[in-house]
Order: C-alpha cells, then sequence, then structure tokens
C-alpha cells in the first residue's frame, strides 16, 4: 500500500477528506501516472492529495488537452532542475508557467492531439520550440 490508496490506485475510506477533483483533473492525474511508469519505467510514488490538488488546480486553469500536452512535454524534459526532482507532481506545478511561456500549448503536439488525439513525439516538440519553428 503506498500514501493511504490501494493496489488499484483508488484511494482507501481512511483518505475520506479528499479534496473533491473534477472529472478532468482525475483524468490529468491518472494520466501523469501512467505516462510516467510507461516513460521513465517504474511507478510514480505519489501523494494523492497533494497531486490532487496540483491537477485540479492545473485543469481549472487550462483545458484537459494542454495539461496533457504539458505532462508529456514535462516527463521528456532534460531541464536539470526537472531531472533532480525526479520529474515530481509537486515541480511539475512549479515550471508549467515556463511551459506556457515555451508555448508548449502551442505546440504542434497539442494542434495534432486536438484532431486526431494522436500523440507527436516529444523529441520533436522540443526540437520544434527551440529552433523557433512550428
Amino acid at each position: 500500500m503506498m500514501n493511504g490508496s490501494s493496489n488499484t490506485g483508488k484511494p482507501s475510506s481512511s483518505t475520506s477528506n479528499k479534496l473533491k477533483m473534477s472529472r478532468e483533473a482525475i483524468e490529468a492525474r491518472k494520466y501523469f501516472y501512467d505516462k510516467f511508469l510507461e516513460i521513465r519505467g517504474y511507478r510514480y510514488g505519489y501523494s494523492y492529495q497533494k497531486d490532487a490538488a496540483v491537477f485540479q488546480w492545473a485543469c481549472n486553469i487550462w483545458p484537459l488537452i494542454w495539461v496533457k500536452g504539458f505532462i508529456d512535454f514535462y516527463l521528456h524534459w532534460r531541464d536539470d532542475f526537472v531531472m533532480k526532482s525526479g520529474w515530481s507532481v509537486g515541480v511539475f506545478r512549479v515550471k508549467v508557467n515556463e511551459m506556457t511561456g515555451l508555448n508548449v500549448h502551442k505546440s504542434v503536439w497539442v494542434k495534432n492531439h486536438e484532431k486526431q488525439s494522436k500523440l507527436q513525439n516529444p523529441k520533436q516538440i522540443l526540437r520544434k520550440l527551440f529552433s523557433g519553428k512550428e
């Protein structure tokens, strides 16, 4: 058992005072955990309540499709601070405004994902963003 949750990833009854999350925030949190496992090769050691607050915050500001784009970008980001944090949700919260400054939400990935729900290779996103071409 990890941080008050069962092996299924669902909160146990001992966490009944949880933050009320929107459907989008729940989906964003699950997306982060699933992508983390896929990309990093091990399960994320989550803090269910703190993570819930971060994803609810993000989904209150941006559409879910943007939040998913930020997650994909973040989990591939080779920023020293991000890497030293182990790609934590807390640092995701800190760095998301930097990602908006990099126009990640306007990237080809998000445009393609909105049209086709098909992911583009994040390495291509990084190349396009840092080369100034979209």
